[in-house]
């Protein structure tokens, strides 16, 4: 979904409907972007009250991902009202055995 002011186009989302089991239907947010020149004027949160009561099934959750380091995502997601669910871990191919890099070990 695109969002437009007068000025063309300030925000977008982009996400997918899905169901677990019957009954447990949910929304992944896979992308939410605001112009960084709109950014911190209530464009996110206008953008997000329209997907939320307009758009999006009104019995699904909503789920999204937040980079860990990104502070300012996670803080403006907690005060749509979102929880933190789950941490992902990752670990990249070049690492050892033990976390250790790999040109660390030779």
């Amino acid at each position: 979904m695109i969002f437009e002011e007068k000025e063309g186009v300030v925000a977008y989302a982009l996400y997918c409907v899905g169901e677990r089991a019957e009954g447990d239907r949910f929304i992944f947010l896979r992308h939410f972007f605001v112009q960084r020149v709109q950014r911190r004027k209530g464009v996110g949160r206008e953008a997000m009250r329209l997907l939320l009561s307009d758009v999006f099934p009104q019995n699904a959750r909503v789920l999204l991902d937040v980079l860990y380091d990104n502070q300012g995502a996670r803080d403006f997601w907690k005060k749509l009202g979102f929880k933190e669910h789950c941490l992902t871990l990752e670990r990249w191919p070049e690492q050892g055995c033990e976390g250790e890099d790999a040109a660390e070990t030779a």
